[in-house]
Parts: C-alpha cells; sequence; structure tokens
C-alpha cells in the first residue's frame, strides 16, 4: 500500500545517521493517542524519514578547529554586519575544541548562510534525498525545524522554481503539508541571489494554483520565548498566501504556542521535540497529513491540551519567562553580531 512519506529536515547540531528514529516514534506515539489511529493505523498511513545534511558541516567543523583565519577566508561577509560577526565567531574559534555548542551550532548556521559553495552543497544532498525517498509514495509532506526550515525552502526553491535548472512541475510532485517549526528562513534567506529565493517571494508558499506554490499546507510555528526565530521573524502579511488561498481553511497556519515542559534547560523551548508534544502543534500537523473532516475531533483537542498543560508548571514558567526575555532580539534585527552573541549566550 502506497503510504505518505512524512520527510523530516534536523536543525543546528551534531546529526549522525539514524538520529530521526526518536523523532518517528514520537510521531508514532503522538498519533496513537487520538482515535483516528484505530481506523487509520500510523504504519498504514506513514512512513518518516529523516534527511541529514550535517555530514556537509564535519570537514568545515574540523578545518576550523585547526585553523580559524584560513575557514575565514572562504566565507562571503554580506557587508560590514557580517564582517562583524565573523570576526566575532574568529575570537571565539580558539574555544571551539571546548564548547560543542560553538562548532555545532553558531559554525553551522556561518557556514550555511556565508559559505555558498556549502550551502549548494547542502541543498544538493537534500534534493537527492528527497527524491530518492519519494519513489513508491502516495504523497510526500516535510517537517523542518530550525536551521532545517531554512535548509528545506531553499532546498525546494531549487527543486521547483521555473528559473532553476532542473525544477519540478509543482502540480505534479507538491507537498501535502509543510511544517517550518522555529522558522528562520527569513533571517537565513538568500536573498541576494534574487526574487526567487526572498521567502515571501519564492514557491514555498501555499496556493491554489497547482502551477505556483509547492504544498496544499504551510504551518509556521514558534514559541513565544524561543529567541531563536525571533529575528527578521517570519511573519507574512495578509497578502501572503494570496486571498483566494488564505480563503481555503487551514492552507496557511500561523501557530503560536508558549507552554514550557520542563524548567532546567532554558534551551528545551527550541527542542524540536518540545514542539512536536505540544497539541497546539501536532494536533494542527496530523489534520494537514490527513486532510478529512474530524480527523482529531474538538473533545479530543480540548482535553489533550488540558492533559498537557497539567505538565507544564506555569508558576515557575513565569520565572523561567524572565530568564529568557534576557535573550530576545528585534523580530526585524539583522544584525548578524548581535544574532551570534544571543545564540552563544543562549545555548551555553
Amino acid at each position: 500500500m502506497a503510504k505518505q512519506v512524512v520527510f523530516v529536515v534536523h536543525g543546528m547540531g551534531d546529526f549522525k545517521d539514524g538520529w530521526g528514529a526518536v523523532y518517528s516514534k514520537l510521531l508514532k506515539e503522538l498519533y496513537e493517542r487520538y482515535e483516528i489511529a484505530q481506523f487509520l493505523p500510523f504504519e498504514q498511513q506513514f512512513e518518516v524519514k529523516p534527511l541529514l545534511y550535517n555530514d556537509r558541516f564535519d570537514k568545515m567543523r574540523a578545518d576550523w578547529k585547526a585553523a580559524a583565519d584560513a575557514v575565514l577566508g572562504k566565507l562571503k561577509p554580506l557587508g560590514e554586519r557580517g564582517a562583524q560577526a565573523l570576526a566575532t565567531a574568529t575570537q571565539w574559534a580558539q574555544s571551539a575544541g571546548k564548547n560543542d555548542f560553538l562548532r555545532t551550532h553558531v559554525l553551522d548556521v556561518l557556514f550555511y548562510r556565508f559559505i555558498p559553495q556549502l550551502a549548494e552543497a547542502v541543498r544538493t544532498s537534500i534534493r537527492r534525498q528527497i527524491l530518492e525517498g519519494m519513489k513508491g509514495a502516495e504523497t510526500w509532506s516535510m517537517i523542518a525545524h530550525s536551521l532545517g526550515t531554512s535548509v528545506a525552502h531553499d532546498s525546494l526553491v531549487w527543486m521547483f522554481d521555473p528559473a532553476s535548472g532542473e525544477s519540478l512541475p509543482p502540480e505534479k510532485f507538491r507537498l501535502q503539508a509543510l511544517a517550518m517549526l522555529a522558522n528562520v528562513s527569513r533571517v537565513l534567506e538568500s536573498s541576494e541571489n534574487g526574487a526567487s529565493w526572498d521567502v515571501y517571494r519564492s514557491v514555498v508558499q501555499p496556493n491554489v494554483k497547482l502551477t505556483k506554490g509547492v504544498c496544499n499546507r504551510f504551518l509556521n510555528v514558534r514559541h513565544t520565548w524561543d529567541p531563536v526565530p525571533l529575528p527578521k521573524q517570519f511573519k507574512p502579511q495578509p497578502n501572503w498566501p494570496d486571498a483566494a488561498t488564505r480563503e481555503v481553511k487551514e492552507s496557511f497556519q500561523d501557530i503560536q504556542i508558549d507552554d514550557i515542559e520542563a524548567l532546567g534547560d532554558p534551551a528545551i523551548v527550541h527542542d524540536l521535540g518540545h514542539y512536536l508534544r505540544n497539541p497546539a502543534v501536532h494536533i494542527p500537523l496530523f489534520r494537514s497529513l490527513i486532510p478529512l473532516s474530524a480527523v482529531i475531533s474538538q473533545d479530543e483537542e480540548d482535553q489533550a491540551i488540558r492533559e498537557h498543560r497539567k505538565k507544564t508548571p506555569l508558576a515557575q514558567a513565569k520565572k523561567k519567562i524572565e530568564e529568557l526575555k534576557k535573550f530576545r532580539l528585534s523580530d526585524e534585527e539583522e544584525d548578524w553580531n548581535k544574532i551570534l552573541w544571543m545564540f552563544h549566550r543562549f545555548f551555553s
């Protein structure tokens, strides 16, 4: 039986083969909480396929650790702000061997944004994995997180934009659903490559015109206290997608959550699992993957949200929120020096 392939794209960090098993299991466990699983079992409906691009960063990280200045020569600073950010990262390079966060988070973002050859290699790898993974599938969807939202956006532009040399026709290969969790595609957009890479003008959108948009449903999800997707936040105006598409129920969902599960580590608010476990995220996700009426009833949704909030210690979370406020930048921030300093303080 043909299934829907659900690709999952990881964010910044040190990911290896097999990284996605825990999230495949989590999605199955979450789905099976609802009555729909009795009639449409998870295994019969979905095949979760994690995509890996972290391996493209490994050699560059090793080079950085050995000689930061040599790596800097490969980077392409964009104006004064980009140069300042790279200078800051160079100062941090001396501690790269001691600080895994610097090596696996800050550098990944810098490498993808400022090294065109590496970004192209990442997109090539993701495109190849998608084309191979969707063979025989009835349809396909994608869940992207953090840095993976930019990787997903750019890869889909490359795959579907008419200006691309090997573009696919979106009316034949469009996604059922695209979920962008902690969406950083705007702050990392390669706008210098032209309008087709602008996140508000690219083909990566839902659209009733099948030849234009690449997906039927688009979910943009952010956590109020997650500082990572805040700089140059993805916040489209009412004309994105266009009026005709917005009239289609749930074609575009802009979801904001604020529950905090645990209080030990502030960075939990950026964790992929933390996003997915929230019913305000995974219920719209499942409804988008299976676009049938009453896939999950309102009563089930209300109960799931109540149960989830029982596990979130609100009073203590308010104290944690005050701590998280220290990391917040303007939602139009584009100063890479400030952005990197926020990453550094937040994750370390």
